[in-house]
């Protein structure tokens, strides 16, 4: 309050923190499940590549035409490749979520006066 005993936030005011803070919360939502979404995308494609790789060196044994070995090699190249990106990007997921952590616990501390 004021010295005229008038609070110092008006209504209008207090309504555009409130919408402004559940801003926040539908963002914060969005950001949440974007990052299930993208670790999810990031386990099924390494299941893929898991059972690519392993096919394609389990044939490499098993075949004696020495014609496909360069081929089945390719697989093998290729899908070791496509992991490492799928890493990459499992990396910049837990880089993200981790920033977005700290952020979340810096913001809670700040609203609650700490």
């Amino acid at each position: 309050m004021n010295s005229d005993n008038e609070p110092l936030l008006g209504q209008e005011d207090m309504t555009q923190c409130r919408s402004g803070s559940e801003e926040t919360v539908k963002e914060e939502d969005k950001f949440d499940n974007l990052m299930q979404m993208s670790r999810e995308l990031a386990h099924q494609l390494n299941n893929g590549l898991t059972s690519i790789l392993a096919n394609a060196q389990l044939m490499s044994l098993i075949l004696k035409d020495e014609e496909l070995r360069p081929y089945l090699k390719s697989v093998e190249d290729a899908t070791r490749d496509t992991g490492t990106v799928v890493r990459n990007f499992q990396e910049a997921i837990r880089a993200l979520d981790g920033s977005a952590l700290q952020k979340s616990a810096l913001d809670q501390g700040y609203r609650s006066g700490s």
